[in-house]
């Protein structure tokens, strides 16, 4: 429908605002890397694409990448005689290292205010560095709690867990009960996803990894004991080890494949969950907040 072109267009508008490559709007094509991994997926980016294209007349080239190799892909593009990439999505954490470099041009000239204050500052401004703005907000993404209430009831249980004991405790009464061999299932390979998980988990047991000064205390009080959260989930065989080599889309399969009962994930999960092409758990697969200890039960809300 109407609606529907108009955000799709909007959408494309971003991924160009990205790169900041403006003068590859005069081309007749362009060239452009995108991941494919826990985010849009690559069918949605090549329908935006197909309408860019019909309503620009300007051929969109794509290519797919896994998160941790596209880091690479636009350094390596944009410290070639020609670059390889037109546009290019950027990591938030990237930010400040490709505007130094000026793998990227500053934005502020093609935004207008009214733009700019309808995004959150706590959004916008992730891409601001030395003062101006060097990439478009596309796409806002979260850690969210995935777990199936069909196993959950089974095992007993009213409703999802809100601490980490609960879903401790639920997770070994779905598999002593045979409900589910390995209740968890995530994210741990030894690349980007691993951090972020690590992350959550720390912040679930009330703590950060750095203090205010910026000083690493990972290694002692929560980020401590998320480690030991982590190889307990494992040692008592409630956490795949699928989990140690799995990536985001990896720990979506195995739980769309009704072979986990919970989750941590990106929101790009949601989508694959409820689509009764690929899923299994479509109705029992739901979505809330990530649970917490109980002693910080409260400290977020």
């Amino acid at each position: 429908n109407e609606m529907k072109k108009l955000f799709l267009v909007l959408l494309m508008i971003g991924v160009l605002l990205v790169s900041g490559v403006f003068t590859a709007l005069a081309a007749e094509e362009i060239n452009v890397i995108y991941m494919a991994q826990a985010a849009y997926q690559p069918d949605e980016i090549r329908d935006m694409a197909d309408l860019f294209e019909e309503l620009s007349g300007i051929k969109v080239n794509l290519e797919f990448v896994k998160y941790d190799e596209q880091h690479e892909k636009v350094v390596a593009s944009a410290v070639a005689p020609i670059p390889t990439y037109d546009v290019f999505s950027l990591d938030l954490i990237w930010t400040a290292e490709f505007a130094s470099k000026g793998f990227c041009v500053a934005l502020d000239d093609y935004m207008s205010p009214a733009v700019k204050e309808d995004i959150a500052p706590a959004i916008m401004d992730a891409f601001v560095f030395n003062g101006k703005t060097w990439a478009m907000p596309f796409l806002a993404n979260f850690q969210l709690f995935f777990y199936n209430i069909d196993m959950i009831k089974k095992a007993g249980f009213d409703a999802a867990p809100k601490t980490l004991e609960e879903m401790v405790e639920q997770m070994e009464a779905i598999k002593a009960k045979g409900i589910c061999k390995y209740p968890w299932t995530d994210s741990w390979n030894q690349k980007e996803g691993l951090t972020c998980e690590y992350v959550w988990i720390t912040g679930a047991f009330g703590g950060d990894t750095f203090d205010k000064d910026a000083k690493p205390i990972f290694n002692t009080g929560p980020g401590l004991k998320a480690l030991e959260f982590m190889v307990m989930l494992l040692d008592k065989e409630l956490a795949s080890p699928k989990s140690l080599t799995n990536d985001e889309p990896a720990a979506r399969d195995d739980f769309i494949a009704g072979n986990a009962a919970f989750t941590s994930n990106w929101t790009f999960q949601y989508g694959s969950m409820n689509d009764p092409s690929v899923s299994k758990v479509v109705g029992a697969g739901k979505m809330g907040l990530l649970p917490v200890a109980k002693d910080v039960l409260g400290k977020y809300t």
